[in-house]
This record gives C-alpha cells, sequence and structure tokens, in this order.
C-alpha cells in the first residue's frame, strides 16, 4: 500500500508468522476493511499498537501461536475492538479464551467462517457509532456533533462545487493509490472514472457508494468475496 496514512474508519492488524505466505487472505480480508497492518513478530506488532492513537478502531487477527503471548497485553486496549484467533488446534485454547471478553465466539480454523464473523462485527461497530452519536448529538456540541456539522457542510460543498476535469483526475490517483492490489475498490474507481456525470445527485451519490457497497455485503450475500 502506497500510503501509509489509513484514510477508513478500521485498521485490521494481523500477527501471523506465516504471514508472508496468505497473500489471498490478506485480499479477502481487504474486501471488508480495506487497511491491513501485517506482522510476524509479536515485539515489533506491540510496538506498533503502543503507537496508536486513543481513537483507533482495531481488529486484531493473532494466529495460535502468538496469542497467549499477546492477548494478555492488549485486551483491555481501548483501540483494539475485537479479538481473532485463527489456528488449527481451537481446543487448546477454548478454555483459556474464556477470560477474554473481546475473544468470544472467534476462534476459527477455517477463513469463511472467520470473514462473516469479521464482517458482523464491522456492521455493529458501524451502528454502535451511529447509536453514540444520536444519544450525544441531544446533549452539547461534542465532537461527534461538530463532525456531523463537518458532514453537512461537505454535503452542501458537493451540491454547490463544479467539477474540472483535472480535480477529477487527481482524485482517482489518489484513489487507486490507496487502494492498489484492492480488485473490488479499483473496480469501483473504474466505474467512477467511466460514469460520473458531474451532475450535483451523481456527486453524493458516488461519495456514499462504499458505505451501501458495506452493506449490501453485511446483508449475507458476502459479494465482496466472491468477486476477489
Amino acid at each position: 500500500m502506497s500510503l501509509i496514512k489509513n484514510l477508513e474508519d478500521y485498521t485490521i492488524i494481523w500477527l501471523d508468522s506465516d504471514i508472508l505466505t496468505n497473500y489471498e487472505t490478506k485480499q479477502r480480508l481487504r474486501c471488508i476493511i480495506n487497511y491491513i497492518k501485517l506482522f510476524d513478530n509479536c515485539d515489533e506488532c506491540l510496538r506498533y499498537i503502543n503507537t496508536l492513537e486513543k481513537d483507533e478502531k482495531i481488529f486484531f487477527l493473532v494466529s495460535g501461536h502468538f496469542c497467549q503471548s499477546i492477548v494478555p497485553t492488549v485486551h483491555d486496549l481501548e483501540q483494539i475492538l475485537f479479538i481473532y484467533i485463527f489456528c488449527n488446534a481451537p481446543l487448546l485454547y477454548d478454555e483459556w479464551s474464556k477470560k477474554y471478553s473481546k475473544i468470544l465466539g472467534r476462534l476459527f480454523t477455517d477463513q469463511n467462517s472467520l470473514y462473516l464473523k469479521l464482517i458482523d462485527d464491522v456492521k455493529i461497530s458501524n451502528l454502535s457509532t451511529i447509536t453514540i452519536f444520536e444519544e450525544k448529538s441531544l446533549k452539547s456540541l461534542t465532537k461527534e456533533n461538530g463532525l456531523f456539522m463537518w458532514f453537512q457542510l461537505l454535503t452542501m460543498t458537493l451540491v454547490q462545487m463544479s467539477t474540472t476535469q483535472d480535480s477529477k483526475q487527481d482524485l482517482i490517483k489518489i484513489c487507486r493509490e490507496y487502494y492498489e492490489d484492492n480488485d473490488i475498490e479499483l473496480i469501483k474507481i473504474d466505474e467512477f472514472e467511466r460514469d460520473y456525470d458531474k451532475t450535483k445527485k451523481q456527486a453524493i451519490w458516488w461519495y456514499t457508494l462504499s458505505y451501501v457497497y458495506y452493506i449490501s455485503c453485511s446483508e449475507g450475500t458476502i459479494d465482496c468475496e466472491r468477486d476477489c
């Protein structure tokens, strides 16, 4: 991935000694959460986690080989939303994992079950974020309220702005760099380049396309996995 900074809400951190041999798995995971940080060393992974800002939202995947070494250290961190253990012998970790609420129901031996659970958890996290936003919006002008006002401003800007071919190509270039190797997102970028008609309604529709696509995946169709 060319860009270091994550431009989306969630990050997958994946710790596995065989990480370099799992290219196909990585691609399928990127259909759900695009931004993935890969580690094959426990100490390096911990150092990275310790650099995270408090508002980061992490879905943590770890192999059975590393789980008992790292989970006790990271489990209670605010940034870690869920922990998934991918292993060949789940019975070895079943009793131990019951101590950790973020692992509950997240011991996997097959990839498809892992993907489906990850999709469900992303959907739950999105709904939780919306609920928290609605509750706080009834009170004072918090950070979330400010974010909502920013979204309204962005929407008005999209409606009113005039689009040049240069600005469109600049956006396409940035998106291609950010989503390199993510076939699903690259297809949507191709559609944008081909079909964007510069109307006000289209600007807002394209802005919300990724969220609409995510919802369709979450409803059980798993289109993103089939297309990868």
